[in-house]
């Protein structure tokens, strides 16, 4: 399996301190059969400000490390973002990182983030050939402009991942049904640890979307990791909106 979202790189962010502890949750990985993880330390101006530099030579060291260390884990670099005015140009210079070498772009939306913020950042990254992928996409609610922000802007090209430990009932029933109806709906594309501990939680997460969502949805979450390592387009389905608009009829 391939997990595109982790926090496994130490003293960068709210991760593991040391090399050791990272070390620990590499060999976590590999036991639940986990090959490729994107290391995705955060990147958020005035908090964390890893830059792109400094991600790829840990990437590098850590991946030294785990050779020594015989663990047949590979690591990957990235940022997960957040949004802010100059970023595309921060990510036109290299200062923040695509996952990898690909277009693919992890963003953390803010609760104090602006509809228009969002809607001018992700269409200056999309006419840059970056493909946004929304981290957390449960946090979203409604704006002035739309109740349905996730619907717009996966309607407009944006993308979504859902945390394991949601789908897979680890964070409670209620967040559990609204991971899966966000599957259910295509609101989302891909499940991804975002692990910074133990333990990993993909597998279980998998085997409950095919068994409530039928085996070609978990498929198709598997597949889309797949895609994204070797920088290829998503198997996307078309979303439909959380909530149906009730429909009124005049009597004659």
């Amino acid at each position: 399996m391939i997990d595109i979202h982790t926090h496994i790189l130490p003293a960068l962010d709210h991760g593991p301190e040391e090399i050791n502890e990272s070390i620990i949750i590499a060999r976590e990985a590999v036991e639940n059969n986990i090959q490729t993880v994107f290391a995705t330390p955060h990147f958020r101006p005035g908090v964390y400000e890893n830059e792109g530099l400094t991600v790829k030579e840990a990437v590098l060291d850590f991946n030294v490390r785990l050779r020594n260390e015989s663990i047949p884990l590979h690591v990957k670099s990235g940022h997960e973002m957040t949004l802010y005015p100059g970023m595309v140009e921060d990510l036109l210079s290299g200062r923040l990182l695509p996952l990898e070498d690909t277009n693919y772009v992890l963003v953390e939306i803010q609760s104090d983030d602006s509809f228009a913020l969002i809607k001018t950042l992700f269409y200056s990254m999309q006419m840059e050939g970056y493909i946004p992928i929304i981290t957390h996409p449960e946090r979203l609610g409604a704006y002035p402009e739309t109740e349905e922000p996730l619907y717009y802007f996966v309607s407009h090209g944006a993308l979504a991942q859902m945390s394991a430990a949601a789908v897979a009932g680890r964070n409670g029933r209620k967040r559990q049904r609204f991971a899966l109806k966000l599957l259910r709906k295509n609101l989302a594309h891909f499940i991804a640890s975002q692990a910074d501990s133990i333990p990993f939680r993909l597998k279980p997460a998998y085997e409950q979307t095919a068994a409530v969502l039928g085996l070609k949805k978990s498929r198709d979450m598997q597949e889309n990791t797949k895609r994204l390592l070797v920088g290829s387009p998503a198997l996307v389905d078309p979303p439909e909106p959380l909530h149906k608009k009730r429909a009124f009829f005049k009597r004659t």
